[in-house]
């Protein structure tokens, strides 16, 4: 009987009222229907669904559940059963999926930092095992040239600084002229070591360029990455960029081979500011190697805090990042004149003017000591002269050597008795010139090797423009295995 009750007001129903409000009405029925209103549910909706899948409860929720869309249309329990597990699945799927992508990055990362600190280790021991393959015995180091340009050749000038681009191809500073003060040298040196001819250009970025006063003094070449100095000396290729130091500023900075600055410059430590030199002797000297890509500076004289007379400088080293590293004593050999008779001379100086950085990490130091007295010329020339002393020291093995971070203050390591305070150092080769051959020798570079193993080192000399006849723009050419 409750049955056919429902029966009749269904049908009255859907006799009197919209359809609207049957399906409204209907909803309504169904929901306060009785739990045995599966038996008698539509045959066109299907509720068998299977108990593995869902549990009673959910099942009997999803039947007490139905939806209509804007069209009035009615969504079954079963699309939305569908629709539930699809839409399980495409999440589960996307967790996955970022799974796997998150994993992968994490992976190819660590490859990629595993790649990169394999590379860095790779290359940190490239170098080392080159630099312990060259070995240089020194022993004994010749001269085999001495020559003197002609007028025509190289004008008198101030001739500071030298580095080697390859073949015959030089880089010189010339401390008054405009710009970076670079000029172009081609010096031809044959295979006995002896110079056939060379020629000196200023290349017209120099002559034109409107900056002056900088008193450049000397050059560094940093090949680019792809063109090795090996390959430069022997294709001429020449790609990369100079560095060249200036007295007056105290400041070390980068040119491009047109001579245009590119910004960039090594970053100095406060203990060789301006204010920390004694005038006239600050970066005179500049090298870099780029086995072991590394720039060393130092200044001409002792820093103020250090003592004028201490003899002691400081080898300043910089990384390729441009980044001061470290630090290292060095002291000069005692000068032949003493500090009263230097101070009365017409022009005197001891002091390091270049250094030579090799491929075993060792350097080369140059140390001067010029003396031209006042007086006439006659005076002069009977009684000034020069003296050069060529030293070699090893910084990152020296036994006797004291490394300082460097941003130590200067005061931090002042001259002392202690002679393992101070790099070791051993004598190469020296020599002195008078009168007649005075040859004031500034600037220093690697040359091309010769046959037989044998390398080359070039020396320039600063005339001062000739010093009024007294000294000329001689260059030296040094060999050594």
């Amino acid at each position: 009987m409750k049955r056919l009750a429902l029966l009749s007001t269904i049908l009255f129903l859907c006799l009197s009222s919209a359809p609207g409000t049957v399906c409204a009405m209907l909803r309504e029925i169904i929901y306060n229907a009785p739990q045995d209103i599966n038996s008698n549910a539509p045959q066109d909706i299907n509720y068998n669904v299977p108990q593995d899948t869902i549990s009673r409860g959910v099942r009997d929720s999803l039947l007490r559940t139905v939806k209509q869309d804007s069209a009035g249309a009615v969504s079954t329990p079963e699309s939305l059963l569908r629709d539930s597990l699809v839409r399980d699945s495409i999440i589960r799927d996307s967790i996955i999926r970022d799974s796997i992508i998150r994993d992968s990055l994490i992976r190819d990362s660590v490859v990629r930092d595993s790649i990169i600190r394999d590379s860095i280790v790779r290359d940190s021991l490239a170098r080392v095992a080159a630099r312990e393959a060259i070995r240089y015995d020194f022993s004994p180091v010749y001269q085999t040239d001495v020559y003197v340009p002609s007028a025509q050749e190289v004008p008198a000038g101030q001739y500071s600084g030298i580095t080697y681009l390859g073949a015959n191809r030089y880089a010189v500073v010339h401390d008054k002229l405009n710009g970076g003060g670079i000029v172009f040298f081609d010096i031809a040196i044959t295979n006995n070591g002896k110079v056939a001819s060379v020629k000196a250009t200023v290349p017209a970025f120099t002559s034109k360029s409107k900056v002056s006063g900088r008193d450049n003094e000397d050059i560094a070449f940093v090949p680019a990455e792809s063109v090795s100095g090996a390959e430069a000396a022997e294709s001429g290729i020449v790609s990369g960029t100079l560095f060249i130091s200036s007295e007056s500023a105290q400041t070390i900075v980068e040119y491009t081979l047109e001579g245009k600055e590119t910004g960039r410059s090594l970053k100095v430590p406060s203990a060789f500011k301006k204010d920390k030199i004694v005038a006239n002797n600050g970066f005179e000297a500049l090298t870099y190697n780029a086995l072991n890509k590394m720039f060393w500076t130092t200044t001409e004289t002792p820093l103020k805090a250090d003592g004028k007379d201490s003899r002691l400088l400081r080898l300043q080293s910089f990384d390729s990042n441009l980044k001061a590293g470290k630090q290292y004593l060095y002291k000069m050999d005692a000068p032949v004149k003493t500090a009263a008779e230097g101070a009365a001379a017409k022009a005197y100086v001891h002091g390091v003017p270049a250094l030579v950085a090799l491929d075993d990490g060792s350097l080369i130091v140059l140390e001067r000591e010029v003396y031209v007295p006042n007086g006439g010329l006659f005076v002069k020339a009977l009684t000034s002269f020069t003296r050069t002393l060529l030293y070699v020291v090893t910084p990152e093995v020296s036994v006797s050597g004291s490394s300082l971070s460097s941003t130590s203050p200067a005061k931090s390591a002042a001259p002392s008795s202690k002679k393992s305070e101070f790099l070791e150092k051993r004598l190469l080769i020296s020599f002195s010139t008078s009168s007649l051959n005075l040859a004031n020798y500034e600037g220093m570079c690697l040359g091309p090797e010769l046959p037989g193993g044998w390398h080359t080192l070039i020396l320039i000399a600063d005339s001062q423009d000739g010093s009024n006849g007294l000294t000329s723009e001689y260059i030296k050419v040094l060999a050594f295995r």
